[in-house]
């Protein structure tokens, strides 16, 4: 997460109870085979379509979108200068950009990201 300028990565992982320790294993192993292999031609076609569906979505809903969802918007456009586009716009963007997105502009951001002195 760049919010802020802080320069941290974050790694974010769900477990049921007790599977903290499984979860945080399973997330340090994952991000070595980031960084070590990239990502595979299915991983990132399932993710654009996770993000599409997921705009699409927010789209659909636009009329019921909950205040504390439009406030998280604004703090990240006050924070880092993010644009708040509208969920018109957002549709658009995705379904115009996501298409133009390969496993060469994916594949280098791991070790980008992860250096020795962002992570704890």
């Amino acid at each position: 997460s760049d919010v802020g300028n802080l320069g941290t990565y974050t790694v974010y992982a769900f477990v049921k109870g007790g599977g903290a320790v499984n979860g945080a294993g399973a997330v340090l192993r994952e991000t070595r085979r980031a960084m070590l292999h990239g990502f595979t031609e299915t991983e990132l076609g399932r993710h654009k379509a996770d993000l599409l569906e997921e705009v699409e979505n927010d789209y659909k809903e636009r009329e019921k979108t909950q205040s504390g969802s439009l406030a998280g918007r604004y703090v990240y456009h006050y924070l880092d200068n993010q644009p708040i586009p509208s969920p018109e716009q957002r549709l658009q963007l995705y379904q115009e950009l996501l298409p133009t997105i390969t496993l060469e502009d994916i594949n280098p951001l791991p070790r980008r990201w992860l250096t020795d002195s962002n992570r704890v």
